[in-house]
């Protein structure tokens, strides 16, 4: 085990241990930290989960992509994060990237990325006609469920494909306390594209 510190001045320090020989003071730190780890797993505050799905195993290279995808709030409080569907005007909060499974030869592997822009968006657990306001937050309670729907055009020759749905959770430093911002990536199963 190594631990280092910084000193007053930046300059830094380490010290490393075997396992078997660690001080005291050590072992009740670790101990601290591990009892930390252990009842934020055991209890956590505010924690979004989210799944993606396509609506279909595969698609025709003219057609639209389809996929829905849900948001869950597993903690103790509400978490609230930027409305996918109302982001700041002219931003886009999710991106959907797609990457080849088996490339051609000769080919280095790059990922085709598009911005889903709000219009592309349907809440599937609310009433058709909603309204949501731009720059508008979305608070999940304990246990709240959100879904939505995504149509997505991109240019793609036929073949196999994986991709990831990246969701911004938007924020800033006017957002409220229960604003969590970051990223999350929502894995989707592999994909055809078929003539």
């Amino acid at each position: 085990m190594a631990l280092v510190m910084q000193g007053r001045e930046n300059n830094m320090r380490s010290k490393v241990w075997t396992l078997d020989a660690l001080p005291p003071e050590a072992i009740t730190v670790l101990d601290a930290f591990n009892r930390l780890v252990l009842e934020a797993y055991a209890s956590p505050v505010r924690v979004v989960t989210g799944a993606a799905r396509w609506l279909a195993s595969n698609f025709s290279a003219r057609e639209p992509l389809r996929l829905e995808f849900t948001l869950h709030s597993k903690g103790t409080e509400t978490i609230a994060i930027q409305d996918p569907m109302a982001p700041q005007p002219l931003e886009s909060l999710l991106q959907l990237m797609v990457a080849r499974v088996i490339l051609p030869p000769g080919r280095a592997p790059r990922a085709t990325a598009a911005n889903i822009m709000p219009t592309s968006l349907s809440r599937l657990d609310l009433p058709r006609g909603s309204a949501v306001q731009p720059g508008q937050s979305l608070a999940l309670a304990p246990g709240e469920e959100v879904r939505f729907g995504v149509t997505c055009s991109m240019y793609l020759s036929p073949g196999e494909y994986q991709a990831v749905l990246l969701l911004n959770t938007g924020g800033g430093p006017s957002s409220s306390k229960e604003h969590f911002s970051g990223i999350l990536a929502l894995e989707l199963p592999q994909i055809l594209i078929v003539h």
